[in-house]
């Protein structure tokens, strides 16, 4: 087994997989990889894990960048990120922000910082994890620049920025403007 399927088997959250083998969640293949010498073959095995459905591998990819946002420096998911649209990985960013709040916060202010970035960081704060004074402090963020809900805005996220704007009248928060498109 190479070292990333090693540490994916033996995470506490994955040794439920082996309790149900028969439902076909995860598939370990062998490769055998033959590598050119001198004037002997050598042969490296390499147990692959595939995850069958999309969801279980954007947890794990939302664990990993949720331990490095919430640990390493903050230029780390710029570097990390700069050729990566967020929103093609929009289940990992979400998840990741429900599961560490340093991360989560660290997250939401590089969405924030990217051209139309503001909406996706609006999705990404509903799942954040925190004390009352950070939601309000992010909220405060989010609305400093102004608030825009568009008709051609997903469902989700026209009823997550009239969370934000909820959120933002019960506290007190000043919102530069709200402007409503048709």
């Amino acid at each position: 087994m190479d070292i990333l399927s090693k540490q994916i088997m033996r995470s506490a959250d994955f040794r439920w997989v082996y309790e149900y083998p028969d439902k076909d969640i995860i598939d370990q293949s062998e490769i055998m990889k033959i590598i050119a010498g001198n004037m002997f073959a050598n042969f490296k095995r390499t147990t692959v894990v595939r995850f069958y459905h999309k969801l279980f591998a954007e947890w794990y990819a939302a664990n990993y960048l949720s331990k490095c946002a919430g640990s390493i420096f903050p230029l780390w998911l710029r570097n990390k990120f700069e050729k990566t649209n967020p929103v093609d990985l929009q289940f990992v960013f979400r998840f990741a922000c429900g599961l560490n709040e340093k991360a989560s916060s660290r997250i939401i202010k590089y969405l924030k910082e990217m051209e139309d970035g503001q909406s996706f960081a609006i999705l990404c704060f509903l799942e954040q994890v925190g004390e009352p004074d950070d939601v309000v402090a992010t909220v405060t963020d989010l609305c400093a620049r102004g608030v825009t809900i568009s008709s051609t805005d997903s469902r989700l996220l026209q009823r997550s920025t009239i969370q934000i704007l909820d959120i933002a009248a019960k506290s007190n928060v000043s919102i530069a403007y709200t402007t409503i498109v048709a």
